[in-house]
């Protein structure tokens, strides 16, 4: 008997005005990094030396992702601390960019990704998407939920 073991991914966005209320939200599939592979791989070992995904990044790059990339085409600012939550053979990081998060500037967010750092580290996932624009005022939701089938 053939056992094929598959990583789904989906990222779920929501960009919130400064009321609270839902401007855009959707949802994409991703691509997990050859870093994200040997993180998962890693695991599994009595002593894992690869730190998990612990924080999200967004940048304005537009590239499409490759399993090979490191980094963001270009981030901007600072990179959000996630919270994790497990059901089942289901994982889900969610960040939240607040007000003023990752910068206190206009932003047209085009690609997000899960690191293992707050700075620097390896780059889990990546994703690109058309053009969200997020005001200094706005808040965007991060759901990044990874299905182990």
């Amino acid at each position: 008997m053939i056992d094929l073991l598959k990583i789904k991914t989906d990222v779920h966005f929501v960009l919130k005005d400064r009321r609270g209320r839902v401007k855009r939200s959707f949802s994409s599939s991703n691509l997990i990094m050859d870093a994200g592979k040997d993180g998962i791989a890693d695991q599994l070992l009595n002593s894992p030396s690869i730190p998990v995904p612990s924080h999200i990044g967004l940048g304005v790059g537009t590239a499409p992702p490759q399993t090979s990339d490191q980094t963001l085409e270009q981030e901007v600012g600072t990179r959000q601390a996630v919270t994790k939550e497990r059901t089942l053979n289901e994982i889900e990081f969610f960040a939240v960019f607040g007000p003023n998060e990752p910068t206190n500037q206009t932003l047209e967010i085009t690609e997000a990704g899960l690191f293992n750092a707050a700075s620097g580290g390896d780059m889990w996932a990546r994703i690109t998407f058309g053009v969200v624009t997020k005001e200094p005022e706005d808040t965007f939701e991060v759901h990044w939920k990874w299905i182990v089938n």
